[in-house]
């Protein structure tokens, strides 16, 4: 943690009697460890201050997990598979609870917290789409497959895809004291950001945004390697 007094170690296992995968958190005292570490009687094994489990039918069900700041408790996406649904959630170490960050409406892709009143996460309603999946089941399926603005995992899983249908646009939604508001650029949603960084102070935000209209003077600066 960043005030170095806990450290938490993730593990998965199978669990056959509930053919399901669990996913664990061991959180332990820096303290303990270092206590268990100077005894010459190695035979008790160290007690975690809590273990958190989660389950889905497949893994992984804790998804990239980090600290807060204040090293009150960790931050991660539950949810099992490639393809499911993630939620924002926040285990409180101190309390030993899990409190959800986002609603059940919303699919979270990727997210940066700095603390429990400030983070931010980019995130697909899920209404929006089971619209475009009905949709794509209506129309007719095409022999061929236009890779351009499709994703990797859209491209190597296209069954998998074309049941859920093409995911719409994300939106960055941003938590600043407490408040919430969608991000916007020029009064428009700032979509489909990626690999989110909030500064320390959570006033400011780093991201990768797809380009809108690429520039003609990009045919001659970025040749084809052929």
């Amino acid at each position: 943690s960043p005030d170095g007094n806990y450290f938490a170690v993730w593990s998965e296992r199978g669990r056959l009697d509930l053919n399901c995968v669990e996913d664990s958190l061991h959180f332990y005292r820096r303290q303990d460890v270092e206590a268990f570490l100077k005894r010459s009687d190695a035979g008790q094994s160290i007690k975690p201050v809590w273990i958190l489990n989660r389950s889905d039918k497949e893994g992984i069900v804790i998804n990239a997990w980090r600290w807060l700041r204040d090293s009150s408790g960790v931050a991660y996406l539950e949810g099992g598979g490639l393809f499911s649904d993630k939620r924002l959630v926040l285990a409180d170490v101190r309390r030993e609870v899990v409190v959800p960050l986002t609603s059940t409406t919303e699919g979270v892709r990727t997210f940066d917290v700095r603390d429990r009143e400030n983070y931010v996460y980019t995130a697909v309603h899920k209404a929006e789409r089971e619209i475009m999946r009905q949709k794509a089941q209506t129309e007719p399926q095409s022999a061929t497959t236009i890779g351009t603005g499709h994703s990797l995992p859209e491209l190597l899983f296209p069954d998998e895809f074309e049941k859920r249908g093409a995911p719409p646009p994300s939106s960055l939604w941003a938590v600043i004291k407490g408040k919430r508001f969608e991000v916007e650029q020029d009064g428009a949603p700032l979509a489909n950001a990626e690999d989110l960084a909030l500064s320390p102070d959570a006033s400011s935000l780093v991201t990768i945004l797809p380009v809108r209209e690429v520039p003609r003077s990009w045919e001659t600066l970025y040749l084809p390697p052929y």
